[in-house]
Order: C-alpha cells, then sequence, then structure tokens
C-alpha cells in the first residue's frame, strides 16, 4: 500500500502536467494569432527589406599595357538587394586605389594613388537590379593596392539608418578588395 503523500505527489505531477500542456497550447495559440491575424510576417518583412540594401562586390586583376606599365583593370559590381529603389550619388568620384606600405612591424599603411569619376554621375537603382562598371587604372609602382567603391547613402536611407540607432556623420555603402600588382612600373 502507497503511503498518503505518495498518492498526493502522483496527483500533483499530473495536475502540474496538465498546466504545462496547456500553457504550451495556449502560447501556441496566440504565437499563432499574432502571426495569421495581425499579419506580422508581412509587417516584419516588410521592415526587414523595405530599405535599399547595395551591395558591392569588385572583381580586380592586373594587366599590362603596351609598354608594360600596369593596369589594375576592375569590374564593379552593384546589386540592389532591398525592398526600394535608391538613388546614387557617383559625385564624389566613388572609385578609390590605395597602395599599401608596412612598416617594420608589419602593420599596413593604404595611401590613396587615385580617385576615379564613375562612368555616370547618377543613376537609380531599381530593387532587385544589379549594374556593372568597368575601371582601369594605370599605377606606377608593384605592390599590394586595396581598389575600393564607394557611395554615400541618400538622405532616405540615412533617415532610416538613423532611426534605427545607425551612428550620425557620413556612412557609405562600400566594397573593396585586393591586388598584388607586379611589373616593371613607369620609368
Amino acid at each position: 500500500m502507497n503511503p498518503p503523500y505518495e498518492s498526493f505527489k502522483d496527483l500533483a505531477a499530473g495536475i502540474q502536467s496538465w498546466i504545462i500542456s496547456i500553457a504550451v497550447l495556449v502560447g501556441g495559440g496566440w504565437t499563432l494569432y499574432t502571426f495569421v491575424a495581425l499579419e506580422m510576417t508581412k509587417r516584419a518583412e516588410k521592415e526587414l527589406f523595405g530599405q535599399a540594401q547595395v551591395n558591392i562586390k569588385i572583381a580586380a586583376k592586373q594587366e599590362e599595357i603596351e609598354s608594360g606599365e600596369p593596369c589594375v583593370v576592375a569590374i564593379v559590381e552593384l546589386t540592389n538587394a532591398g525592398g526600394r529603389n535608391v538613388f546614387l550619388d557617383y559625385s564624389e568620384k566613388p572609385f578609390v586605389v590605395k597602395r599599401v606600405s608596412f612598416d617594420q612591424a608589419g602593420n599596413s599603411y593604404p595611401r590613396e594613388v587615385l580617385r576615379q569619376p564613375n562612368i555616370s554621375a547618377s543613376r537609380v537603382l531599381r530593387a532587385g537590379e544589379t549594374v556593372q562598371y568597368p575601371f582601369l587604372v594605370l599605377v606606377q609602382d608593384p605592390g599590394m593596392y586595396i581598389v575600393q567603391f564607394e557611395v554615400p547613402l541618400p538622405r532616405a536611407e540615412m533617415e532610416e539608418h538613423l532611426k534605427r540607432g545607425g551612428p550620425e556623420g557620413k556612412i557609405y555603402w562600400q566594397g573593396s578588395t585586393v591586388l598584388n600588382v607586379s611589373g616593371k612600373g613607369k620609368k
């Protein structure tokens, strides 16, 4: 025969199991209600993808021109992965090439060699659209180079950035790659 406290313990465990089961069902039902009835998934997607998001990829390589001078040849690819069109202002010469030097400790120090304008002064990059721009730059010396493309956020995107707690100041969409240039350089 079971002592009286054993049957009470079994009854309490059974009640606890029922309460937990009911709580899980109520919680699951509430979650389903908020996402289905209140269309929270659509709202969350709109908030997440309401901004423009410009992804920048750079494919750079070295070529030599007829005189044997090294030339950086780059294809810059911009993709608007966001949910709205975005105005891109290229007036600040977005294509940048920097030569990297190193100190005795091995620390790197990029030095701007060239800032080149884009083919066009501006454009509207549609949501989901991808464009490519070619750039060719003669470099004087062999060595390591950083190849960058940077475009400032337009006013509407900057307002979204600040509204979501981003830091103030000029913010850029930016892509970069590193290229090792060999060759004899300019004479």
